[in-house]
């Protein structure tokens, strides 16, 4: 596997700390931040990537990813397991991603969070509450 590599893998399946035992961002994470948001940068990425807290709040099934609805009327988001068989995940886009490295290859640990879209291809659900 080459260096360059990039291999996509569920992360609902990996052991991730429950919520309530993540220690959150803070002093101790600064330079690492900083150094983040400096590659970020120099490849013009850093208005398209960011951070998020690894972390669980209940377990998912081996057939599961996490995915967003929304509901911009009401300006209300919910995230709710679905299957990753289903129509809806299937035109979802990947949202949030663990990066780690397997066999000296960026492995691309895919994806906790997806956003729906519907038929049409668009992310706003024009007011319809998925829940």
């Amino acid at each position: 596997m080459s260096a360059t590599a990039l291999v996509m893998r569920p992360m609902e399946w990996t052991p991730l700390q429950d919520i309530d035992a993540v220690e959150p961002i803070g002093e101790g994470d600064t330079e690492c931040l900083k150094e983040m948001y400096a590659v970020l940068k120099r490849h013009g990425k850093a208005a398209r990537f960011g951070v998020t807290l690894l972390h669980k709040h209940f377990a998912m099934g081996d057939d599961e990813v996490l995915l967003e609805h929304t509901d911009p009327a009401t300006r209300r988001l919910v995230l709710q397991p679905a299957k990753v068989d289903s129509p809806e995940v299937g035109r979802s886009m990947q949202t949030s991603w663990m990066l780690t490295e397997d066999q000296g290859a960026v492995t691309n640990t895919a994806c906790y969070r997806r956003c729906e879209r519907n038929i049409h291809g668009n992310h706003e659900m024009g007011g319809h509450y998925w829940a």
